[in-house]
């Protein structure tokens, strides 16, 4: 039985990613109906395929305006060939409205074949979402994500600001997990061509497929699963490398960002399920002068924090009531003084979910946006389904 379980590792080890958000209960009782006997006899197959992805439909409202603004789909194709191999891929085709007319996109989020080691090491290469934190990663997808909305920062651009930390890279790296007594270590370690410096305003782009400079980003994350259960997570993230072009003006411009990240799910009978996340990060670039005479700390920082609640049933007459989740999320963007690039803002995120199963909901939320010089509130509303 053992060895039939890790032949089946790495095929587990991809789905696994599609419920990362399932609290500790529902993941047991969804392995625990699986049949007892089926690893044994049905032996794995030389090759084994499956899709799965997700789907969104969102309507934003704002400056008296509502607007179905955008649908996307994105199907995720796992497939295994042999004990060892594993691929996984994630296409986005996305389909928006805007003041020009419809614009269409279609985007390979990430594909990387992955090559099992052992027991607690995967190694892996191709274009992956870089673990920095845990939203980027893990929780971006809009079934998972507890919010209608992302945060600033993390999530899409608002008002122009770009995101503050990488999202798909291209390279390599391993990662794993480790049992420490009652509790767990996991891991990913990467090496990729790493950021592009714009010399013109100091921002970074981390679209490159080409890198400017011989240097490569190193980069990863460690968290701690110290409770049995995994219903507690603290990860530390970290991510270094030299931006600038090869024998230019700027060739020693060098970033550095560093997350701290908590993930706490919990179901307790009779009193619903409570779900915390948050993550804290810095990013710095030590080059200060650009450019058109352009100075600046070129230092930022993000933080989110963020409660989620869903309802308990009170009796078999009432257990809709289950299905209604409250969501509450605060999060501060800090930029360089005087940055071309946008200022500090702040979004405060209050929403609704109901759930109509498990992996597919409604979501309404409300996001007050405010900085220095403005405050705005907008609308979002999302169908999403994952499957």
């Amino acid at each position: 039985m053992k060895r039939q379980i890790i032949l089946t590792l790495p095929l587990l080890f991809g789905i696994a990613n599609l419920w990362a958000q399932l609290p500790y209960s529902e993941t047991e009782i969804f392995t625990t109906n699986l049949p007892k006997a089926s690893l044994k006899e049905d032996p794995l197959p030389n090759s084994s395929f499956l899709v799965a992805g997700y789907y969104t439909l969102e309507l934003e409202a704002e400056n008296g305006e509502a607007n179905f603004s955008e649908t996307k789909f994105n199907p995720i194709f796992l497939w295994q060939k042999g004990q060892k191999i594993f691929f996984q891929s994630e296409v986005e085709f996305e389909l928006r409205g805007s003041e020009n007319g419809i614009e269409q996109e279609i985007n390979l989020e990430y594909a990387v074949m992955n090559l099992l080691l052992g027991n607690n090491a995967v190694l892996y290469s191709g274009k992956f979402i870089a673990p920095i934190g845990t939203f980027t990663e893990r929780y971006h997808p809009d079934w998972i994500n507890r919010a209608a909305t992302k945060p600033i920062g993390l999530g899409k651009p608002v008002n122009g600001l770009k995101l503050l930390q990488p999202g798909g890279e291209i390279g390599i790296g391993i990662k794993g997990a480790v049992f420490v007594g009652n509790g767990k270590v996991n891991y990913n370690m990467f090496i990729s061509n790493g950021a592009v410096l714009d010399s013109l305003n100091g921002m970074l782009r981390y679209d490159n497929l080409l890198d400017n400079n011989t240097n490569k980003a190193i980069g990863g994350r460690i968290g701690l699963m110290p409770i049995p259960g995994s219903t507690l997570e603290l990860g530390l993230s970290g991510y270094t490398a030299k931006v600038g072009s090869e024998k230019g003006n700027y060739e020693d411009a060098t970033v550095r960002l560093l997350a701290l990240d908590i993930n706490y799910v919990k179901a307790i009978s009779g009193f619903g399920k409570i779900d915390i996340k948050g993550q804290y990060q810095t990013l710095g670039v030590n080059t200060t002068n650009y450019e058109n005479n352009l100075v600046i700390d070129n230092s930022s920082k993000v933080w989110y924090a963020q409660c989620a609640y869903q309802l308990p049933s009170i009796s078999d007459k009432v257990r809709w009531l289950s299905n209604i989740e409250v969501v509450s999320r605060y999060t501060q963007l800090d930029v360089p003084a005087s940055a071309p690039w946008g200022e500090d803002l702040s979004q405060l995120t209050l929403g609704i979910n109901y759930w109509i199963r498990w992996n597919a909901a409604f979501k309404v939320a409300i996001d007050f946006f405010k900085s220095d010089a403005d405050a705005e509130t907008g609308a979002t509303g999302v169908f999403t389904m994952g499957f």
